[in-house]
């Protein structure tokens, strides 16, 4: 497997999380954990659904941090791509990455363009879900070997008023990345090529449905 679709499948377990539903608040909360090197505002305190995960690639950390009101839900993550250095995972962030988001979760891709934190690559998308009935709004970045996936999602006909609050006030609190993931995992192996490949298979993910209050139902799930 190439080290994009792991990427790919990381991002997608991280993001597909069941969470709580909580009513409207309108009150914003700094999250700003000492492991996570990050800070964004969440409308209201988020619950922390962080966990290890054993995949074949070892055990894997994941920081998950998550807030669902009626409209819309919100969620962070973070996890530090296992086998590959800062540039190598950097480099990951390229014209597939939207593409094969939206083919795995089973939507339409509306929009993609290339994004940046403090110099660190990312992209910034749109995916329809349902027929268009609903649509995820995010931001992944590359930071070193760490991948921070940044997601809303909700009813299409919502204001993105709260969407961009939420997505653009996520900061790196140190320009200092990880350099490469932490844990034992064992020796990745290298296409024909010399890409490198892994040992996680993309069909061991988990599926989300939000909340019935906020409406979306997800459906994510990683497969073949």
């Amino acid at each position: 497997m190439s080290a994009s679709r792991i990427l790919i499948s990381l991002i997608l377990f991280a993001a597909a999380t069941r969470i709580r539903v909580c009513g409207q608040e309108t009150n914003w909360y700094t999250l700003t954990p000492e492991s996570g090197r990050f800070s964004i505002k969440f409308p209201v305190k988020p619950e922390d659904m962080s966990l290890d995960r054993k995949t074949p690639l070892g055990t894997i950390h994941y920081g998950i941090w998550s807030k669902e009101r009626a409209d819309r839900a919100f969620s962070l993550s973070f996890m530090d791509i296992p086998n590959l250095m800062a540039t190598e995972a950097e480099s990951l962030v390229d014209s597939n990455l939207v593409s094969q988001i939206g083919v795995h979760v089973g939507g339409k891709v509306l929009s993609e363009k290339d994004a940046q934190i403090s110099g660190h690559p990312g992209k910034e998308f749109t995916i329809e879900m349902n027929g268009g009935s609903e649509i995820y709004r995010g931001r992944a970045f590359v930071v070193g070997v760490r991948q921070f996936t940044i997601l809303v999602y909700g009813d299409a006909n919502r204001s993105t008023n709260d969407d961009f609050t939420f997505l653009n006030s996520f900061q790196l609190v140190t320009n200092t990345p990880p350099s490469n993931a932490t844990g034992k995992v064992p020796p990745s192996t290298s296409d024909s090529g010399g890409r490198q490949q892994s040992q996680l298979d993309p069909a061991d993910g988990c599926s989300a449905h939000h909340g019935a209050k906020a409406g979306p139902r997800s459906g994510l799930s990683v497969s073949e």
